[in-house]
């Protein structure tokens, strides 16, 4: 989980992502090492407000999630939430086949 975090993290401290859509796509391609086709930005941009409705509502269970390993987590209820919603997007991305048998 710790490593999902991470990349979460950085995705949403890089001041040169704006947007959900940058943010969903550099994690994409960090991961996957290519663009989004537009049925797996959708699918990704549906993962993310799931995981914020979620999260929202069960804010504990967004500091559990993120609460792993050395990562240090954000001070704000609306900051960890955040971090929890990406953190489940980066786990999707990273447990699909193209990243686990990446040839």
């Amino acid at each position: 989980m710790e490593a999902f975090a991470n990349l979460a993290k950085t995705i949403l401290a890089d001041a040169s992502l704006n947007a959900d859509d940058e943010r969903l796509t550099k994690t994409f391609v960090t991961v996957v090492g290519r663009m989004p086709s537009d049925r797996e930005r959708r699918a990704l941009r549906a993962a993310l407000a799931t995981s914020r409705t979620h999260f929202n509502e069960y804010q504990n269970e967004a500091v559990d999630l993120i609460a792993s390993g050395k990562l240090k987590l954000p001070e704000s209820i609306a900051e960890q939430v955040e971090l929890a919603a990406f953190t489940s997007v980066a786990q999707i991305v990273m447990n699909t086949d193209e990243f686990l048998t990446h040839e």
